[in-house]
């Protein structure tokens, strides 16, 4: 063999072996293949974060949606609820509880289908009741809005005899009211689709004594919680006269 034959050959065996070649074979071979990590590009890094924030915004922007549909503030802005509720206080305003909609109808035809699923129901979605504190427009849609008690459903019997409240014929336990006027009203029938609300301040009320039935469709809501000022905060206390009604 030549000294040109004995080169050729050293420098073919000395070549480094193709790189696809030398992969293909580990990967036949099942050896771990390095990855390589690439850092984000700074235009990449920073579309990220734009995302980030924007569906930061929407959550925020659905849970207020969500809890705005739900409920909302009032700001008790007379005297007429002394001594439960006094002028200044804000109020959240429960508006979930007296919805009467086809969503709620579905509920009520399937979960209500049960005893448990019906007693369920019954406290988170209800008409209004005798004793609860209610926020509501005017009768002559007036503004702002007002707060009183349910005193009477459709179909009760109301009277005030010398400042005492009777519900058909009932003599009603008060404990929520202020010193009561030796006043007289009625009887009055509550229609249908109708309240009858009084002020706890009996005699500094401008109530269901002065404007006559309020409406169910008036209705905004159930006043639920005082948060302001803080020294006040707390539920507000709802009664339930209908116990006073069972003979």
């Amino acid at each position: 063999m030549d000294d040109e034959s004995h080169v050729s050959a050293v420098v073919a065996h000395d070549d480094p072996p193709d790189e696809a070649v030398v992969l293909d074979a580990a990967i036949s071979a099942g050896a771990a293949v390095p990855t390589v990590q690439t850092r984000p590009g700074v235009g990449e890094s920073i579309f990220a974060f734009l995302r980030e924030v924007l569906e930061t915004i929407i959550f925020a922007l659905l849970v207020f949606l969500i809890v705005q549909g739900v409920s909302r503030n009032y700001k008790v802005q007379s005297i007429s609820m002394q001594p439960t509720l006094y002028e200044g206080q804000y109020l959240v305003v429960n508006r979930l509880v007296y919805a009467d909609n086809a969503a709620v109808s579905l509920l009520e035809r399937t979960v209500g289908a049960t005893s448990i699923g019906k007693r369920v129901l019954s406290s988170i979605f209800h008409p209004p009741r005798r004793g609860e504190v209610i926020v509501f427009v005017p009768v002559n849609n007036a503004k702002p809005d007002l707060i009183k008690r349910v005193i009477g459903i459709e179909g009760d019997k109301v009277e005030v005899r010398q400042g005492k409240l009777y519900i058909n014929d009932h003599p009603i336990d008060e404990p929520y009211i202020r010193a009561a006027p030796a006043q007289s009203y009625g009887p009055v029938i509550v229609g249908k689709g109708q309240l009858f609300v009084m002020g706890d301040n009996r005699g500094n009320s401008s109530d269901s004594r002065v404007f006559g039935m309020l409406p169910l469709s008036h209705v905004v809501g159930r006043a639920w919680l005082r948060y302001w000022p803080p020294k006040d905060w707390g539920f507000i206390r709802h009664y339930d006269l209908a116990k006073q009604l069972q003979p």
